[in-house]
């Protein structure tokens, strides 16, 4: 009787450990970053929502446009983000975004992500969208239990297919750090 009980009891551990996912540290940070910024980021950058949108930047935030050589606090940010959305807003245009990454790291409160994005805007009664392509270096840190981006660059005007070639949002495998940091001295 014993020995069925016993058998009985790793049969359930057993079951009980299948049904729950045990992720590595890294894809649970990873997830975390996607649900708490790259997510909303794309759906109010769609939305033409400037409040929702700025809520993901720390007020510590750094922007520079290296297009146009230009630098933005979190007031001046959010500013340049109202007239972009007002304009789209008055003249009906939409807009869409899609991300994809080349580089994603994380260590402790900060990650440092580098990628490129798809911007994609329609005018009214257009089906066909005009696309465009560029490379952002984002830094994120996290502030009182969420993940702000903290330091923004991007640039603009390059080829799609560096966008194509690299990783999707979900795609966590191709950044595991490794397991040890490895320190540098001189």
């Amino acid at each position: 009787m014993n020995c069925f009980i016993a058998i009985l009891l790793a049969l359930q551990i057993m079951i009980i450990n299948n049904d729950t996912e045990i992720k590595e540290p890294y894809i649970e940070t990873f997830e975390q970053i996607n649900d708490q910024v790259w997510y909303p980021f794309m759906q109010s950058y769609q939305e033409l929502d400037t409040e929702a949108f700025m809520r993901l930047h720390s007020a510590k935030l750094v922007r520079m446009d290296l297009n146009e050589g230009l630098q933005y606090d979190i007031d001046t940010y959010f500013i340049h983000q109202q007239e972009v959305n007002d304009h789209y807003k008055s003249t009906r245009k939409r807009r869409t975004i899609e991300l994809r990454f080349q580089h994603r790291s994380v260590q402790d409160s900060f990650a440092y992500e580098i990628g490129y994005y798809k911007a994609t805007s329609y005018v009214p009664r257009e089906p066909k969208g005009t696309e465009y392509y560029g490379k952002f270096n984002v830094i994120l840190k996290k502030e009182e239990g969420m993940w702000k981006i903290v330091s923004d660059a991007d640039h603009g005007q390059v080829p799609s297919y560096l966008f194509t070639a690299s990783k999707e949002m979900e795609d966590f495998e191709p950044f595991k750090g490794p397991e040890e940091p490895k320190r540098r001295y001189r």
